[in-house]
């Protein structure tokens, strides 16, 4: 009898062991995410390969993923035309904290832009410090290689930068990222959205050196809208924008109609796209404008109200 209560309590204490080291386990492992992003000019084809990936997860502790996407740039001059691959790098890092997991993303992203300068003879920088994602987002793929169908983006992390514009927003998760990389390290965002939001894009940029205020800002916008293909003259308009962060501008909006082929139907489809621009100042003086543009069938309130309470002008 008393080797059998031994043994029970044996089992029972190795039970509440394994219990404890599981409790442990779990309540030490990572559940906060950060991203950086890195731009490589040009894009080396073996950087694409997964044995860059594992190289670079092995070698770094705490990156848990890494994306690249491939950015096609064709440059125009008199000697002729000429095609760049360039791309963005995404690493992914987890920690036990927030600060951790962006930690370890700086230090990553220090670490392999010096692999891709000294081993792909690649020039490269950081497009902005590492910065949290939701924890979903340590767990997504974007992984992409050349001559694949087609190119996925990264899904939108948190805040989104566009960086050469100095502004950012918060759109959510229904939203991919693409960057175009010029041959000077310029890198222009796009978000595309996806789900309820298809074929709603967000762009940002900063305004030519004539705008040097808000008003000549409003007036090179108006510019441009007069030479749209297709612009409904009557569906023009202007009102004063105020984000929730207190960033002032003009919101200014307008539709146009252009015909496009459609196999279904005998004749050509007509087409109705409604375009917003908001027209603001950053934080570092220069005009920029945040462009909201979808077909009018998809056009969304809820987006709006996202530019509202998320738009804001970054430190420079």
């Amino acid at each position: 009898m008393s080797v059998r209560v031994t043994v029970g309590w044996c089992l029972v204490t190795l039970l509440l062991v394994i219990a404890l080291i599981v409790w442990i386990a779990l309540g030490m492992r990572p559940e906060y995410g950060a991203e950086s992003l890195l731009v490589v000019r040009p894009l080396d084809n073996a950087i694409l390969g997964r044995s860059f990936e594992r190289d670079i997860v092995r070698s770094n502790p705490g990156i848990v993923r890494l994306g690249v996407q491939v950015s096609l740039w064709t440059e125009n001059t008199l000697k002729g035309t000429t095609q760049h691959t360039n791309g963005v790098v995404r690493l992914i890092a987890a920690g036990v904290t927030a600060a951790e997991a962006e930690r370890i993303a700086n230090q990553a992203a220090e670490g392999v832009c010096q692999t891709l300068q000294k081993d792909y003879r690649a020039s490269t920088r950081i497009l902005s410090p590492a910065h949290s994602i939701p924890p979903a987002s340590i767990h997504e793929s974007s992984k992409f290689r050349l001559g694949g169908s087609s190119q996925p983006g990264f899904p939108a992390a948190g805040r989104v930068p566009f960086h050469d514009a100095g502004i950012s927003i918060d759109p959510g998760l229904d939203w991919k990222r693409y960057f175009t990389v010029w041959s000077e390290a310029k890198c222009d965002t796009q978000l595309m959205g996806q789900g309820n939001y298809a074929g709603a894009v967000l762009r940002g940029w900063l305004l030519g050196p004539t705008a040097t205020n808000e008003a000549s800002g409003v007036q090179e916008i108006r510019s441009q809208i007069d030479q749209e293909q297709g612009l409904i003259e009557s569906s023009r308009k202007e009102q004063p924008f105020v984000s929730d962060s207190g960033l002032h501008g003009t919101h200014l909006s307008f539709l146009k109609q252009y015909a496009t082929a459609n196999a279904a139907r005998s004749g050509p489809a007509l087409i109705s796209h409604k375009i917003h621009y908001y027209v603001i100042m950053n934080a570092r003086g220069r005009c920029a404008v945040l462009m909201y543009s979808t077909v009018l069938a998809g056009e969304s309130e809820q987006i709006q109200r996202m530019i509202q309470s998320t738009l804001r002008a970054d430190s420079p």
